[in-house]
């Protein structure tokens, strides 16, 4: 009954809207750049695919449009466009100088806009609110066998919520 009421609180006090607006703000540009897309390169052919690179984990496949991350030979990754000192200089940080708030990135990663400390903050404060774990889930995570694979026990875990 506590996460029910952590989250009505945070229905109430507004925090738990603030992603979602900003991410409902950005579908109609997002849906109109992808239909121009279509419309212009719709017919175009990306390259060839083979059966070994089906098999093999679509390695240097052509497959997906994507403006999330890149990887640039000189830059190295790149998130939504911003370097990985980029993000360190702009993302809101817990400290003065330290390292971006994972909700920094995650804001970054969903809406394409650098967080303010506001939006950071209020993120961080669902997150909080959202994570907290029924008895029923830990139990059934303790109850996995050790010696599983910790990302079978992820993937299983999640799965479960």
């Amino acid at each position: 009954m506590k996460s029910f009421k952590s989250l009505t609180r945070a229905v109430k006090f507004g925090f738990a809207s603030d992603l979602k607006a900003a991410f409902a703000a950005k579908i109609p540009e997002k849906q109109a750049a992808l239909k121009e897309i279509k419309a212009k390169y719709g017919s175009s052919k990306l390259g060839e695919i083979t059966v070994d690179q089906a098999i093999g984990g679509m390695r240097g496949m052509k497959a997906l449009l994507s403006d999330i991350s890149a990887v640039d030979p000189d830059k190295g990754i790149l998130y939504r466009g911003y370097s990985i000192p980029d993000l360190q200089r702009l993302c809101p940080a817990a400290k003065e100088g330290g390292e971006p708030l994972p909700e920094s990135c995650y804001w970054l990663l969903v809406t394409g806009d650098i967080p303010t400390k506001e939006q950071a903050a209020s993120l961080s404060e669902e997150w909080k609110v959202r994570g907290v774990l029924d008895a029923s889930v830990k139990d059934f995570i303790r109850g996995l066998p050790k010696e599983m694979h910790p990302m079978t026990m992820l993937s299983m875990g999640v799965l479960y919520l």
